[in-house]
């Protein structure tokens, strides 16, 4: 690949040439034609008895595909937690992302879906499927930001619903979500990601989603993991007891990353 200021060359068995202001994107993609695959799994346990029993289980995954075009995405994070044998905390979330790129910056995502799930919060299936058009606002070699909105549906199925209350909740949304990540230096880095679903006519039932991770290599695979996350919901359904579970849940773990 030769690139000077106004033009492009590709040189392999024939040699084509575009003009510069053509140019899209390139992606690294070594001999694979399908694009640049990449993907980290990262675990976290932490255990303590004696006066207190408590258990913590912390687990990710992500997988991205790159090409010239598109971005394809899946992300999993999940949390289970028990103190003196009660559970304290069982939530788990995937998201798909398909991101198609309109011109260098500007994209849209055309299909993403959200599926989560929350039995502390009385949340047995929260499915969002929803489309967005999104813009890179930063985009250089150590910072890149991303933000996107667009229509969702959102319906939600609860674990346990009060005497009267509906079990499950079907309703048009809007969703607002933003991608944040830094290389700090060669061998630490910081991610953030924030989601907001406005449902409609109901915006005072709004969820919120945050997560803010220090990574620091280790060796070239492995990483040290810090994250914090905040996850909200503004309206919480009552169980079966009657009794409101509190809308926001924070946690903080340290686990350990493994990227390919």
């Amino acid at each position: 690949l030769v690139v000077d200021g106004q033009k492009v060359w590709v040189v392999s068995d024939r040699t084509v040439q575009i003009d510069r202001s053509n140019l899209l994107a390139v992606v690294a993609a070594g001999d694979s034609k399908k694009g640049r695959l990449s993907g980290s799994l990262d675990l976290g346990f932490a255990a303590r008895s004696g006066n207190t029993d408590q258990v913590d289980l912390t687990g990710g995954a992500t997988v991205l595909l790159e090409r010239a075009r598109s971005r394809a995405q899946a992300r999993y994070s999940g949390v289970i937690s028990t103190v003196q044998d009660v559970e304290t905390a069982n939530n788990h979330r995937l998201t798909s992302t398909l991101d198609l790129y309109l011109t260098e910056r500007t994209f849209v995502t055309l299909p993403g879906v959200e599926f989560y799930r929350d039995k502390v919060q009385n949340i047995d299936l929260r499915t969002r499927p929803y489309a967005a058009l999104g813009y890179k606002l930063v985009d250089t070699l150590d910072q890149k930001l991303r933000v996107s909105a667009g229509p969702a549906y959102q319906s939600t199925r609860l674990e346990a619903g009060s005497v009267g209350e509906a079990s499950t909740d079907d309703t048009l949304a809007g969703v607002l979500s933003s991608e944040f990540d830094w290389e700090i230096t060669s061998d630490i880095e910081l991610n953030w990601s924030y989601s907001l679903t406005v449902p409609f006519p109901d915006t005072a039932a709004n969820n919120h989603s945050m997560v803010t991770s220090l990574s620091v290599d280790l060796t070239d695979d492995l990483e040290l993991d810090v994250s914090f996350v905040w996850d909200r919901v503004n309206r919480p359904a009552a169980d079966a007891s009657g009794e409101v579970p509190l809308p926001d849940d924070l946690r903080t773990t340290i686990g350990i990353n493994w990227a390919f």
